[in-house]
């Protein structure tokens, strides 16, 4: 079954400021992800 390893949110959180994220997944073919931030 697939599985999220990790997950690292990277950046400061200020307003206007751009965050990224670092993930680890395993158990086959990754689809597209969708992140959505709530404040």
């Amino acid at each position: 079954s697939p599985r999220l390893l990790s997950l690292q949110i990277l950046g400061e959180c200020i307003e206007g400021s751009t965050l990224h994220v670092e993930k680890k997944y395993w158990g086959g073919n990754e689809g597209q992800s969708i992140f959505r931030w709530y404040l």
